[in-house]
C-alpha cells in the first residue's frame, strides 16, 4: 500500500543553520506488519531529544545518550512510509521504510470486550510498551476513557477505566510530555482532555483545556516543526478547528481558533500541496457538505480554509494515496449511503468527488487486507451490524465490498495487527442497544490460488497453464465462486475449461461448496503465443468466492526470446576493416545479448550486452568467427555461427587521384603481406577496373576515369579493404534559379542560364507536358524556353527540367491567375482563385483586382464568405430588424451579418453586438466552418482527446476545433498545436472555406457526398432523392441520413458503396434555407454541405 509523505521542503526549513545533520536506520527493514520496528538515530549532540517521524504522524520521542537514539514499534501500517527523525533543528534524510502484510480472505467473527458506557471511538497504541496492541476507547455516556492492555494473541485484559470531566467525542495518541510514553488526548463536550501516561499502561488524571463547545474530532501533529507533538480540534455547533500547540511538558499554549463555513465532524493532518508544512483537512456537514483544508504555514498557523465537495453530510475522514500517482487522496464517510473518493490534484487541491457504494457506513478506515501493495478501505455499518472490505483497484477506484459480521450496532472502527500474525486485524467500537464493547475482529487467510504454467511457452505455438482454487481455512467455502483470467493483448485466448466449471470468455463460475482444506478441479488455460510476444508476460487472476475477500493473483510466464539475425559483416566477408562493428537485429522477447567471438569455432564468449552491436580491433588478413544468442529469463536462442576475414596489410602506391573532365586512366602499385589475397572494387559507373581485379602478394591495378560533362564527382576504388578516392573536375556547371511556378494556363516561360564561355550544354524536360522550345546545346549564358501545356487534371502538378547537370522543378498549380497580388508560388494560390471563381469574394480592391491575402480577416468579411458559401450568392432573404446594436441597415454587411445571424451561425460577440471590425481568431473560426458545414441545429460528434496541445478539453472551442481536425479541414498550426488565439488571414481563409463549405482540399479519399438529386422541396412537401458518395462505404440497414431542422428522412436504400435512395419529408412550418445532407456509415462520416435547400 503506497502512503503519502510529503518532507523534501520541509528540510529546507528544519535544518536551517544547522551544523551536522541527525542520521537514521531502521531495522528490519522491509518488515511485516505487527513486526516491531527499531528505529534508530544517530545525532550530532550526544544528549537531547529525538523526535521521530512517520511523515506527519509523530511515532514518538526518546531520549538520546552518546549521541544515539532508539524507538521501537510495531504499530506502523502497511504500505511504504517516509521516516524522519528530528534533533534540535538537525533533520535526518528521509528513510523509507516498507511494512508488507499477510494476505487474508476474511475476519473471524469479533470477539467483544466491555467498555464504559456509550463508546464513541477506538485508538490502537502501545501504552506500557511491551510491544503488543493495546486499545483505548472513548465513552460519551458515562464520561470515560477506557484502556484495554493486550494479550499479544489478539486477546484483551479486562478494562481499566479513567475518569473524565466531560463527555468524550474522540480520541487519539501522543507523547505530549517527551517522556517516550504514550498519551491520550479526548475530545469532548467543551474542550479536550489530556491524560498522560506512566509507562506501565496506566494513566494520570486528566487535564483540562479549551478547545469548543462540542469537539467532534481531534488529530496530533506537529504544526510548528518543533519537535513536539501539537493537537487541532474541531468543533460542530462554534463551526471552529481549535489548534493548541505543545510545550513538550504535557501542557498546551491556549487554543487559536480557525474558522469552517459550517459544522465540523472529523479531521486529518497532511500535506495537501507538497510545501513540507503539515495542512488540517476537516470533513464540514450540514450546510456546506466539502472537505475544508488549512494550509499550514509551518509556525503553527494555519491559512483561511478551502473548500472541496465531499457529498451529502460527510464525516469519518481517512488519508491515502488511491490512485499510485504520489498525491494525497481522501475518502470520506457521507450522509447518502457512500463513500466519497476525492483524488489529489499537483497544485495541492481535490477533483470532484468519486462515489464507492457503501450500506449506511458509519465509519472508515484504511488498509491492505489482500496484501497487493494497493490501499482498500474498510468501514462498518450500524445499520446492519457489519464491517465491509473494498479492495483498491490501484487507480483511485474501488471493487465490490465484501461484509463481515462485526457486532451489535458498530459505529468506529481501526485497523491495524493485534496478535503478531502479520494478519490485517480490525477495532471496532460497539455501541447501543445495551452493548457497550470494542470488537475484535481477528484476520483469517483462507482461500488461495495455484496458477502453473502446463509447459514452456514456445513461440509461434499454443500454451497452457492451469487454476486451482484452495480452501486452507477449517471451515467449508460456501459457493457459488467464479475465477476470471486477464491475459495481456499478446497472449489471446484459446480455450478455457475445467471440471464441473462454467465457463464463457475468460471467466469460470460454479455454486457447490468448497469443504475445508479442500480443492476444486484445476480449470486449464490455453493460450496463442504469437511470435511477438513478449519476453515476460503477466496474467491476473482473480477468485470470488462466498464471503471471502476476492483473491487476486499476478503470475509473470517466461518465453524463451527469438534468436537474432546476424547482419555484417556479411558470413564469409572479405576486406573487414581491422575493427568492424559486427551488428545483428533485435530479437523479439530478448533481454540482452550474449556476444561470442574469436578465431577459432566455436567461439568463446566475450560479453553480455542490451546493444545489437558490438566492436573489437583484429589482426589482419585472419579469419573471425562470431555469434550473438539472445537471452530473457525465459532461456536463450542462437544465431548461427558466422565467419569474416579481414582485410590484409597493403600499401597503395597511385601516380594519381586527381582527373579532369575528359577523364583518363591510371594505375596503383599493391605491396601486400606473402600469403594474402585481395580484390579491387569500385563503387560508380564511371570508374571502372581495367586489369587485375584480384591478385595474391603484390601487383598493379589498372582503372579508367570516363569524361565528365557534368558536376565534379568523386568516385572509390577499394583495393584488399582499403580506398583510394578519385575525384573528377567538373565539365560544365550551369547555374540557373532551380524553382518555376506557371499557373494552369498554356504558356512559354522562360529561364537565364549562365555558364563559363566556354562551356557547353544541353536542355531535357523530364515530362510529357514540359517542351523545351529554345535550341540545345547552347555554349556560355543562355536562356532555356519551356513551353507548359494547359493543366487540365484540376489538381497541381509537378515536372522536372534538367540543365546542363541540374535540375529544374516546375510546378503548375490547378486554377488560372486571377489577383495581381497572388502569384502562382503563393501557398494558397488555387483555393484563393477558386474564391474568386465560385464568388465567395470579389478581393480587396478593383485596379488592380487584388485580393490582400497577408490581410487580416474582420468578422463582418467572415460573414460576407460564409453566407455566400451558405447559401450560394448574394441573392437571399434576411430578417430586416438589426440583431445588433452595432450593425444597422446603413452598414455595408448588414444583409449578410443579418443572414448569418437568421442561420444561427452567430449569435454575436456579446448579447447585443457583433462587434464587425474585429478580426477573426482560430478559434472563433473554427465554430463559423462547423456550423456552415454542419448547420447550427445539428449535433456532432467529435474526440474526445484532444489532437492539439494548447487546445484543452475545457476550452471553449474545444468541440468545434476537435471537429475541424476529425474532418481534415485543419492539420493545426504545428504538428502538435493549433494556434486558436491567433488571427486569421484572407489567404489562410480560403483553404478553410473550400475545405468545410465545398469538399475541396481535403485529404486523399475523405469520404464526401458528391450530389444530392433532387436539391429543392417546398415546406409540406415530399420526394424521393438520390444521394451520390465519393470514397463512401454504404450499407444497408446501416448507413443513416440527416437532413438537417424540419426534415424528416426515411426509407433509406443503399443502391452501391457510393448510392443510396431516401425520402426527404419537410415540415409544413420548417424553416426556409439550406440545409446540410449527413450521412453516417458506422464510423464514416459524409457530409454534402448546404446541399439542400427547403425553398
Amino acid at each position: 500500500m503506497r502512503t503519502i509523505l510529503r518532507l523534501v521542503s520541509s528540510a529546507l526549513i528544519w535544518v536551517a543553520g544547522a551544523q551536522a545533520q541527525t542520521t537514521l536506520t531502521s531495522s528490519p527493514n522491509p518488515s511485516i506488519l505487527g513486526q516491531p520496528v527499531t528505529l534508530t538515530a544517530s545525532t550530532p549532540g550526544t544528549t537531547g531529544k529525538v523526535t521521530f517521524y512517520d511523515g506527519f504522524t509523530l511515532l514518538g520521542i526518546s531520549t538520546a545518550a552518546s549521541g544515539q537514539a532508539a524507538l521501537t514499534t510495531s504499530l506502523l501500517p502497511s504500505g511504504t512510509h517516509s521516516l524522519r527523525a528530528l534533533f534540535g533543528t538537525s533533520l535526518s534524510a528521509i528513510l523509507t521504510q516498507t511494512v508488507t502484510p499477510v494476505a487474508i480472505s476474511g475476519f473471524q467473527p469479533p470477539a467483544g470486550y466491555p467498555t464504559g458506557a456509550g463508546p464513541d471511538s477506538v485508538v490502537v497504541g502501545d501504552f506500557n510498551h511491551d510491544g503488543k496492541a493495546d486499545v483505548a476507547a472513548a465513552n460519551s455516556t458515562d464520561s470515560t476513557v477506557s484502556v484495554l492492555l493486550g494479550n499479544g494473541d489478539g486477546t484483551f485484559q479486562a478494562a481499566v477505566t479513567y475518569p473524565l470531566d466531560r463527555a468524550p467525542r474522540a480520541l487519539a495518541i501522543g507523547d505530549f510530555d517527551g517522556n517516550g510514553v504514550q498519551d491520550l488526548v479526548v475530545a469532548g463536550f467543551g474542550g479536550v482532555s489530556v491524560l498522560l501516561g506512566n509507562a506501565n499502561g496506566t494513566f494520570q488524571a486528566a487535564v483540562d483545556y479549551g478547545g469548543g463547545v462540542d469537539t467532534a474530532g481531534v488529530v496530533v501533529g506537529d504544526f510548528n516543526l518543533d519537535g513536539k507533538a501539537d493537537v487541532a480540534v474541531v468543533t460542530g455547533n462554534d463551526n471552529l478547528v481549535y489548534v493548541l500547540l505543545g510545550n513538550g511538558d504535557g501542557t498546551f499554549a491556549s487554543a487559536a481558533p480557525y474558522s469552517l463555513g459550517g459544522k465540523g465532524t472529523s479531521i486529518a493532518v497532511g500535506d495537501t500541496n507538497a510545501d513540507g508544512r503539515p495542512d488540517l483537512l476537516v470533513t464540514v456537514a450540514d450546510v456546506l457538505n466539502q472537505v475544508a483544508v488549512l494550509r499550514g504555514n509551518g509556525d503553527g498557523t494555519f491559512q483561511p480554509a478551502l473548500y472541496y465537495n465531499a457529498g451529502n453530510a460527510p464525516h469519518s475522514l481517512v488519508l491515502g494515496d488511491f490512485n499510485g500517482d504520489g498525491l494525497l487522496d481522501l475518502a470520506v464517510v457521507n450522509g447518502n449511503a457512500f463513500i466519497s473518493v476525492l483524488l489529489g490534484t499537483a497544485g495541492g487541491g481535490f477533483l470532484a468527488p468519486a462515489e464507492v457504494a457503501a450500506s449506511n457506513p458509519a465509519a472508515l478506515a484504511v488498509g491492505d487486507f489482500n496484501a497487493d501493495g494497493k490501499p482498500d478501505l474498510a468501514w462498518v455499518s450500524a445499520t446492519l451490524n457489519t464491517v465491509s472490505v473494498a479492495l483498491g483497484n490501484g487507480d483511485g477506484t474501488f471493487q465490490t465490498p465484501s461484509p463481515f459480521p462485526a457486532g451489535t450496532n458498530p459505529i468506529a472502527i481501526a485497523a491495524t495487527e493485534l496478535n503478531g500474525d502479520g494478519k490485517p486485524d480490525l477495532a471496532v467500537v460497539n455501541s447501543g442497544n445495551g452493548v457497550n464493547q470494542v470488537g475484535v475482529l481477528l484476520g483469517t487467510s483462507g482461500l488461495s490460488l495455484a496458477v502453473t504454467a502446463g509447459g514452456a511457452f514456445v513461440r509461434d505455438s499454443s500454451a497452457s497453464f492451469t487454476i486451482t482454487v484452495i480452501n486452507g481455512t477449517v471451515n467449508p467455502i460456501p459457493g457459488p465462486a467464479t475465477i476470471t483470467v486477464t491475459l495481456p493483448g499478446s497472449l489471446p485466448l484459446s480455450s478455457i475449461s475445467g471440471g464441473a466449471w462454467q465457463c464463457a470468455g475468460t471467466t469460470c463460475s460454479r455454486t457447490d461448496t468448497l469443504g475445508a482444506g479442500a480443492s476444486y478441479p484445476a480449470v486449464t488455460v490455453t493460450i496463442a503465443v504469437p511470435p511477438s510476444a513478449p519476453g515476460l508476460a503477466t496474467v491476473q487472476t482473480s477468485l470470488n468466492a462466498g464471503t471471502s475477500l476476492p483473491v487476486n493473483v499476478s503470475t509473470v510466464f517466461s518465453i524463451p526470446p527469438l534468436a537474432p539475425s546476424l547482419i555484417a559483416p556479411v558470413n564469409g566477408a572479405m576486406d573487414v576493416l581491422e575493427i568492424p562493428s559486427m551488428s545483428w537485429t533485435a530479437a523479439d522477447g530478448a533481454a540482452s545479448y550474449d556476444f561470442y567471438f574469436g578465431a577459432s569455432t566455436p567461439p568463446p564468449m566475450q560479453s553480455n550486452t542490451t546493444l545489437t552491436s558490438a566492436s573489437a580491433i583484429l589482426s589482419d588478413c585472419t579469419t573471425y568467427y562470431w555469434q550473438v544468442s539472445s537471452r530473457n529469463p525465459g532461456g536463450v536462442a542462437a544465431s548461427p555461427i558466422w565467419s569474416f576475414t579481414t582485410r590484409p596489410f597493403l600499401v597503395l602506391n597511385a601516380a594519381g587521384t586527381g582527373y579532369g573532365p575528359i577523364g583518363g586512366t591510371g594505375s596503383v602499385q599493391v605491396a601486400d603481406t606473402p600469403g594474402c589475397t585481395w580484390a579491387a572494387v569500385s563503387n560508380s559507373s564511371w570508374l571502372t577496373v581495367t586489369s587485375a581485379a584480384s591478385g595474391t602478394n603484390s601487383g598493379t591495378v589498372t582503372y579508367a576515369v570516363a569524361p565528365n560533362i557534368s558536376a565534379q564527382r568523386t568516385g572509390t576504388l577499394t583495393i584488399g579493404g582499403r580506398a583510394l578516392t578519385i575525384v573528377q573536375s567538373a565539365g560544365c556547371p550551369v547555374s540557373f534559379n532551380p524553382s518555376l511556378f506557371a499557373d494552369s494556363t498554356s504558356q512559354t516561360a522562360s529561364v537565364a542560364a549562365s555558364a563559363g564561355s566556354s562551356c557547353t550544354w544541353s536542355t531535357s524536360s523530364n515530362a510529357d507536358w514540359l517542351v523545351i522550345g529554345s535550341a540545345s546545346p547552347l555554349t556560355g549564358n543562355g536562356t532555356v524556353s519551356i513551353n507548359v501545356s494547359a493543366n487540365l487534371t484540376n489538381a497541381v502538378r509537378t515536372g522536372t527540367v534538367t540543365i546542363g547537370s541540374s535540375i529544374l522543378t516546375v510546378t503548375q498549380r490547378a486554377t488560372a491567375s486571377t489577383f495581381a497580388d497572388v502569384s502562382p508560388d503563393q501557398q494558397f494560390f488555387d483555393a484563393i482563385n477558386l474564391m474568386r471563381t465560385m464568388n465567395i469574394t470579389s478581393g480587396c480592391s478593383s485596379n488592380p483586382l487584388s485580393y490582400c491575402p497577408n490581410d487580416p480577416i474582420t468578422r463582418a468579411q467572415m460573414a460576407v464568405f460564409i453566407v455566400r458559401s451558405a447559401v450560394g450568392g448574394d441573392n437571399f432573404t434576411y430578417t430586416g430588424s438589426p440583431y445588433f446594436t452595432d450593425v444597422l441597415p446603413d452598414n455595408s454587411f448588414f444583409k449578410w451579418i443579418q443572414k448569418m445571424r437568421d442561420l444561427g451561425i452567430t449569435s454575436g460577440c456579446t448579447a447585443t453586438t457583433f462587434c464587425p471590425n474585429d478580426t477573426v481568431t482560430r478559434g472563433e473560426m473554427a465554430v463559423f466552418l462547423i456550423r456552415d458545414r454542419y448547420g447550427s441545429t445539428t449535433a456532432f460528434t467529435y474526440p474526445a482527446t484532444p489532437s492539439f496541445t494548447d487546445v484543452t478539453a475545457d476550452y471553449q472551442f474545444f468541440s468545434w476545433i476537435q471537429k475541424m481536425k476529425q474532418v481534415g479541414i485543419t492539420s493545426g498550426c504545428t504538428a502538435t498545436q493549433y494556434c486558436p488565439n491567433d488571427t486569421v488571414t484572407r489567404a489562410q481563409m480560403a483553404p478553410f472555406i473550400m475545405r468545410a463549405a465545398f469538399n475541396l482540399f481535403l485529404p486523399a479519399n475523405s469520404p464526401v457526398i458528391f450530389s444530392i438529386a433532387a436539391s429543392t422541396l417546398s415546406p409540406g412537401g415530399s420526394g424521393t432523392v438520390t444521394i451520390t458518395g465519393q470514397n463512401t462505404n454504404f450499407a444497408q440497414g446501416v448507413t443513416q441520413v440527416e437532413a438537417g431542422a424540419g426534415i424528416t428522412v426515411s426509407s433509406v436504400t443503399v443502391t452501391g458503396g457510393t448510392t443510396l435512395t431516401a425520402m426527404f419529408t419537410v415540415d409544413p412550418a420548417a424553416v426556409l434555407g439550406p440545409r446540410s445532407i449527413i450521412v453516417v456509415t458506422g464510423s464514416e462520416e459524409a457530409v454534402l454541405p448546404n446541399g439542400f435547400q427547403v425553398q
